[in-house]
């Protein structure tokens, strides 16, 4: 088996994360938006919503789950660069959520979780 980093695994869940969501009919705009504070995995729309979004990718589960992993510091950054790309986008935005996509890949599949508004906000 060849080892895989933890990076690399990130990117398998972010691809991953990125289709279940086109199937269920979200539009891509970007990936991997970046700022000083953070990074947003992706950005969809969907009923013209924005839709920030925040992939976690376990293959252990026996370590943690997916959504363990998206703790307070974790939310605090996701949430400030959401703000940082709502005040540089504000005339073009209306609506907007920030989604959590947890998925964890056992032997044979993956099994994926996808939590509306994990912020409260928008």
């Amino acid at each position: 088996m060849i080892p895989v980093s933890t990076r690399q695994k990130g990117k398998v869940g972010e691809i991953i994360g990125r289709r279940y969501l086109e199937l269920k009919g979200y539009r891509h705009v970007t990936s991997n938006w970046y700022c000083n504070y953070g990074e947003i995995d992706h950005i969809f729309t969907y009923n013209s919503i924005l839709i920030f979004t925040e992939v976690k990718f376990v293959t252990n589960v026996n370590y943690c789950r997916p959504e363990d992993l998206f703790n307070y510091r974790k939310r605090a950054k996701f949430q400030r660069a959401i703000r940082i790309f709502l005040n540089k986008y504000r005339s073009k935005v209306f609506k907007w959520r920030a989604d959590l996509v947890c998925i964890t890949q056992d032997e044979q599949r993956f099994w994926i979780q996808h939590y509306c508004n994990v912020l409260g906000t928008g």
